[in-house]
């Protein structure tokens, strides 16, 4: 750079020779220092340091603090080099002698089209000294500077030597907010103002809304934009009076212990306080930006039976499956029951004769096991699949015709009893972990019963098929929100009076499940 320099001092002097002879006083008036760093002319750079790291980096941040005026400074040999070949200046009139010539100096300046000369020597990445060299060639002030590393080292220098200064505005949404700039409250939104070039911090505050604290790189020439939308301030919610180990739930979800103020965003939300041994509290609560609501929880000790698991955890567990014990008894007249040989003719009354065709009933009892499988939606649900299957040994005298019309006596030794129910629907009530139940649906009953007579070496097969309507009743107790037991009294009438109305007993266990081999519908809420 400063090769390049002096070749063109030494072409400006050889063509400027006669006229620098003429050269008065005022014609080398001084440029001061308050003039070269408010011109918007061309300014030329030279910089040396320690390595070429350094100043690259230098050089970088020199471009960041001039971002809107970068065009008119040249930071090395090639930006100075195509900036004189394109600038095309024009031969000074003084060369031609129609009027005195400035110095040498100032002569280069003009041709070059330059305002100022600024040396830049980096003695580390926190220190540098520069000089500012006017159009005479002459060092007008020379400084030290320090800052924290090299980008701030360029910043700091722009700032000093052109008492650079950037735009900045302030939006809010909602607007009214006070600012603080560099800890200085300075205004409210909307506000713009000017700052020296470099990095400020600021906050922005406004009542019941979070605070917003940040940083802004100002740089020369250009308008930086801070806009922001407001978030409400926090509240928070405190309970108090609860038993030792409370824990308080919010939506659903856990958020704290009891005692502790817990921060929640501006809104309308669900409390429960739950603690082992006492009864759940549910309330709603509206909480406020900035304030704390506060809310008593006193819980009333429950019974060792009840238990209460909290809003939601039993009925989150959609499917249930259940089996049982179930016990039945009514009064049968098996007067469909047929065989591939023989039909039923009736039951021996008690002195061993033939009554009527059917007029003879046999009370029947018959125990076994039960299936269910169950989709609950909140109150309702739909049994998909429920199956029985119970036996007994009535142990009762019968006759029966073969199929030459005769009568074949014999012992009914024992009756099988497959019942499926392909649809049933049920309803709910939660209390706590006991849920009463009502359920109704339809069913279908096959028979299959064994005579035993002297008239044939193996027992006599017959079967006989009917169908009915169900209801029932009971409860089911949940130990866990997964797995409960189950009670149950139903009643079973059969569209065919062979068969009277049976009744039902079931006890049995039951496992509660969100999902069935990972498969989980989207039922709507309610049926």
């Amino acid at each position: 750079m400063r090769n390049l320099y002096a070749i063109l001092l030494v072409l400006m002097g050889c063509f400027a020779a006669p006229a620098f002879a003429q050269e008065t006083e005022d014609a080398t008036a001084e440029v001061t220092e308050e003039a070269i760093v408010q011109t918007s002319e061309v300014v030329l750079w030279e910089i040396q340091g320690t390595d070429a790291t350094t100043v690259s980096a230098f050089k970088q941040g020199l471009r960041e603090a001039l971002a809107g005026e970068a065009g008119r400074h040249l930071l090395d040999d090639a930006a100075f080099a195509q900036f004189f070949s394109k600038a095309s200046p024009e031969v000074p009139s003084c060369l031609m002698g129609l009027e005195p010539c400035p110095s040498a100096a100032g002569l280069a300046f003009e041709m070059a089209g330059l305002s100022l000369v600024i040396r830049v020597e980096l003695k580390s990445t926190q220190l540098a000294n520069y000089a500012l060299i006017d159009g005479r060639g002459a060092e007008v002030r020379t400084k030290e500077i320090t800052a924290t590393g090299v980008r701030e080292l360029a910043f700091a220098l722009i700032a000093d030597v052109f008492d650079a200064t950037g735009s900045v505005s302030f939006n809010t949404r909602p607007e009214g907010a006070t600012i603080e700039i560099d800890g200085e409250q300075v205004g409210t939104t909307p506000y713009v103002t000017r700052l020296s070039i470099g990095t400020h911090e600021y906050t922005l505050r406004l009542q019941k809304y979070q605070p917003m604290t940040g940083s802004i790189v100002v740089r020369s020439g250009l308008t930086e934009k801070v806009d922001h939308v407001f978030q409400e301030e926090a509240g928070y919610l405190l309970i108090t009076e609860a038993p030792s180990g409370a824990r308080v739930f919010v939506n659903g979800s856990y958020v704290g212990d009891a005692g502790q103020p817990i921060e929640l965003e501006p809104g309308m939300y669900a409390i429960e306080v739950r603690a082992e041994g006492y009864e759940t509290m549910r309330e709603t609560a509206q909480i406020q930006p900035g304030l704390e609501m506060r809310k008593t929880a006193p819980l009333v000790a429950t019974s060792g039976f009840l238990k209460d698991f909290g809003s939601g955890a039993i009925q989150v567990n959609k499917y249930q499956l259940k089996l049982g014990y179930e016990h039945g008894f009514q009064r049968l007249t098996f007067q469909d029951a047929r065989g591939e040989a023989y039909e039923f003719e009736s039951i021996l009354d008690g002195e061993g004769t033939y009554p009527i065709f059917g007029a003879n009933s046999a009370r029947v009892s018959s125990n076994g096991v039960r299936l269910d499988l169950s989709y609950f939606f909140e109150y309702f649900g739909i049994t998909v699949l429920s199956m029985s299957y119970r036996g007994s040994s009535p142990d009762v005298p019968v006759a029966l015709l073969n199929e030459s019309g005769e009568t074949v006596e014999g012992n009914l030794s024992s009756v099988s009893r497959l019942q499926i129910r392909p649809f049933q629907l049920a309803y709910r009530h939660v209390y706590k972990n006991v849920m009463p139940i009502a359920e109704i649906g339809v069913g279908i009953d096959l028979q299959w019963i064994d005579v035993e007579s002297v008239a044939a070496l193996e027992p006599i097969a017959l079967s006989q098929t009917d169908a009915f309507a169900t209801i029932g009743f009971g409860a089911q107790y949940f130990f866990t929100p997964a797995f409960f037991g189950k009670f149950r009294y139903a009643l079973q009438a059969y569209f065919e009076d062979t068969h009277e109305t049976e009744h039902l007993l079931y006890l049995g266990v039951g496992l509660a499940l969100p999902n069935l081999f990972g498969l989980e519908i989207e039922p709507p809420e309610t049926l």
